[in-house]
């Protein structure tokens, strides 16, 4: 294109009316060419930085529980009944606190780590807890373990009925606010005209019969089979 339009210019005697028009055309088309080389000009601004918002929240500490490695995403979860430096998550609290309770180990509950000597009071187990019905569970255990340590204490022997009474040695009969009698030398239900021995051999003889428990030929000891074969090795 650029040397077409050179040749019209140097030669101006042999120009037409057509070249005239080949020589518009071929310049309206160099300029098109251009444009569309060039491209339409841009205006280009350059972005300001921008500086981080100070309402942004910083990422929270993740806090993990050293019982079941659980990660949470804040502390609310953590819990510290004790005055001491061991913290778990609730959950494992409240499963340690119930499998105790379960088991009937509440005389003292210590803390889960075994090295260190703190003990719940009953305040702190209903706060782990926040389980009314557990809690209930904790006293009446409670209540039974310190009672079994008193050798005057007995049980009433009504089903259903879990009232304790207290005697003294000297007594031969302690009545129960249901009505019910017991023998306070042995426990049984009271047993007027038989010895403890007497009762307490009748009630042996029937669990041997019900049982099926033998005499071991040997040592003459006592034998209550379980499981397995009849065969029995005495050692």
């Amino acid at each position: 294109m650029t040397c077409a339009l050179r040749f019209l210019h140097e030669s101006p005697r042999a120009r037409t009316s057509k070249d005239w028009m080949l020589e518009l055309t071929l310049r309206e088309a160099g300029s098109r060419i251009r444009q569309v080389r060039m491209g339409p000009r841009i205006s280009i601004t350059r972005p300001e930085a921008v500086e981080p918002q100070s309402s942004q929240k910083k990422s929270q500490t993740k806090y993990t529980c050293t019982i079941c490695y659980t990660k949470y995403k804040d502390e609310d979860e953590k819990a510290k009944p004790l005055n001491c430096d061991h913290d778990y998550c609730k959950k494992c609290y409240r499963q340690y606190l119930k499998n105790l309770i379960d088991s009937n180990r509440v005389s003292e509950i210590p803390c889960p780590d075994e090295t260190c000597d703190q003990k719940f009071n009953d305040a702190q187990i209903e706060e782990t807890l926040n389980d009314k019905e557990l809690f209930k569970k904790y006293i009446r255990f409670k209540t039974r373990a310190s009672l079994y340590k008193n050798p005057n204490v007995r049980w009433c022997v009504r089903p259903g009925c879990e009232n304790h009474m207290i005697g003294s040695p000297g007594d031969k009969m302690i009545k129960c606010s249901c009505g019910a009698e017991v023998c306070f030398p042995c426990g049984s239900a009271y047993h007027e005209g038989k010895t403890c021995e007497q009762v307490l051999a009748d009630g042996f003889k029937n669990y041997k019969n019900k049982k099926k428990i033998q005499f071991c030929k040997g040592c003459k000891a006592r034998v209550e089979k379980s499981d397995g074969c009849n065969h029995m090795t005495c050692r």
